[in-house]
């Protein structure tokens, strides 16, 4: 995703998306940057760690050490007998 300087007022920043998936199509990797006059920086990175299909992390960072955990997802059989993920927003 991008935004194109059409769609912005002249002077705003534009943003960029970049995703990267693993061979079976799972996303594993986020990467999102934005251009500040002829520079892109980066605004913030992500790491997916998975059980099978489910997600059960996302991992962020400083300056490309992705360790710290970001927000983590609790799958199983919740009161009505279906599976849906519970996400819990990290405090760590």
């Amino acid at each position: 995703m991008q935004t194109r300087a059409g769609l912005a007022p002249r002077g705003s920043p534009e943003y960029r998306v970049e995703y990267t998936y693993d061979y079976i199509g799972r996303r594993i990797h986020r990467k999102a940057t934005r251009k500040l006059g002829n520079e892109w920086y980066r605004s913030d990175e992500r790491r997916y760690v998975y059980d099978g299909w489910n997600i059960v992390l996302e991992l962020g960072g400083q300056e490309g050490a992705l360790t710290q955990p970001w927000q983590s997802y609790l799958w199983g059989t919740d009161l009505s007998g279906t599976r849906k993920a519970q996400a819990e927003l990290a405090a760590y």
